[in-house]
């Protein structure tokens, strides 16, 4: 069963039962980075050098600086998939564990925010649920861990909360089975999240000087609005 309920966040977060999209969300989530973004953004290769992906979405939150609000990015099949799936998965988490799970907003401070799937009522902990195809699904057995980016989602949802743990709950469609990892805390790794909180905050909003607005585009020579 799942109901709705307010977390104590950590130490120097806020906490916002907002829903997604609303304008108090937009505005809580806009020129900060996501839990789901930081492992992407502190990924180095084999020469300790950042990846791409720091620089991606250095992009996003500059884009979401200067225009208030988020950077919209393609949605794969697996994350459709999840979104989709994340009440299925939840209520068959808890019918397998025995464990009461309750909806939870966002955790946020001046540069972060996570927003995890579910807490576990009675636990100092909750988990995240991905929809895996079966490339990752069979990574994931193989190897008994989540991938880095998302084990850092989690690190940092149990920074912002200051739970103990986060339990993976992964998804596999084709098989209809779901796998359950039991994460806990990093507190070297969320030390080194901590780190990056300077250098988000330093991403400057994109140059809007030559940036207009336009209304509405017509559709036709009477000029009607368009409508989707």
């Amino acid at each position: 069963m799942t109901e709705i309920f307010t977390p104590v966040p950590a130490k120097g977060f806020h906490y916002s039962t907002a829903p997604q999209r609303s304008p108090e969300w937009v505005t809580i989530r806009s020129p900060r980075i996501g839990a789901s973004e930081i492992g992407k953004y502190m990924a180095k290769g084999a020469k300790d050098q950042y990846l791409v992906g720091r620089k991606e979405v250095e992009k996003k939150i500059a884009f979401s600086k200067a225009f208030g609000v988020p950077f919209e990015t393609f949605v794969n099949d697996a994350m459709k998939a999840g979104n989709e799936n994340e009440d299925f998965m939840a209520t068959e988490y808890a019918k397998q564990t025995g464990k009461e799970l309750a909806v939870v907003g966002c955790a946020y401070n001046k540069w972060f925010v996570a927003s995890p799937d579910r807490a576990i009522v009675g636990e100092n902990g909750g988990i995240e649920i991905k929809w895996l195809f079966d490339n990752e699904f069979s990574e994931l057995l193989l190897s008994g861990f989540p991938k880095q980016e998302h084990y850092d989602q989690m690190q940092g949802q149990m920074w912002a909360f200051g739970w103990d743990f986060v339990d993976y709950v992964a998804g596999n469609g084709h098989t209809g089975k779901f796998y359950i990892v039991r994460v806990n805390r990093n507190d070297k790794r969320i030390d080194e999240i901590k780190d990056e909180g300077e250098s988000v905050l330093a991403i400057e909003p994109m140059d809007t000087e030559d940036v207009y607005s336009f209304s509405q585009p017509n559709n036709n020579e009477e000029g009607e609005p368009f409508n989707d």
